[in-house]
């Protein structure tokens, strides 16, 4: 079984890992789609095949931390992503200076000082430790005149409620995927390094 599990809630992001793993000839690591309400079990399923590290984003990464305890790398988003989402949202609200949600968890978002200057966009974030306020931040944003609202599968299904306001999926693409991999791989050796030290001094 492969040592690092990728779990992701699209085949888009399923894409890019398996390309990132062939380019950089990762070994021993296999990549998952999976439905939020399939996490817990899914990730317990690959501990219980040998997984050591899991790597995982936004609200599937929340529940596998809370209800496992293999360590576990979160697929937090780049600079570059949010500025390509901050585009996507821009252009679909086709309004000058806008006001763009990101909703997420809060390892999700990277620095985004001067994003407003940058993209035209008044660029407000909305973080959530506990998933059961969800649901509460979301109509926050809405409520705070969002033009339009970015967020995962829980929050577009919480937009479902405001007709009015636009909802865009919160996309992670290749970047922020490589940069949790190159973190997992660590973890990996860094696991082995111990094992291969305590065999060596037990032998001793």
């Amino acid at each position: 079984m492969a040592k690092i599990h990728v779990l992701v809630p699209n085949q888009e992001l399923a894409d890019y890992a398996l390309q990132i793993i062939a380019e950089e000839k990762i070994e021993s690591c296999s990549v998952q789609v999976i439905h939020t309400n399939a996490a817990v079990r899914t990730a317990r399923e690959a501990i219980q095949d040998g997984a050591n590290v899991i790597v995982a984003r936004g609200l599937q990464a929340d529940l596998i931390r809370e209800y496992t305890k293999i360590p576990l790398v979160n697929i937090s988003m780049t600079g570059q992503e949010v500025g390509l989402l901050v585009e996507e949202a821009k252009h679909l609200v086709q309004k000058d200076n806008p006001v763009i949600a990101l909703i997420g968890h809060y390892t999700m978002f990277p620095d985004s000082s001067y994003m407003d200057e940058i993209f035209h966009v008044r660029l407000r974030f909305y973080t959530y430790e506990d998933r059961s306020r969800i649901e509460t931040i979301t109509q926050k944003a809405v409520a705070e005149g969002a033009d339009l609202v970015i967020g995962g599968e829980r929050v577009l299904k919480c937009m479902r409620q405001y007709p009015a306001t636009q909802a865009l999926f919160l996309r992670t693409r290749e970047d922020s995927l490589r940069k949790a991999l190159h973190v997992a791989c660590k973890m990996v050796y860094t696991s082995q390094v111990e094992k291969e030290n305590n065999a060596q001094f037990m032998t001793v």
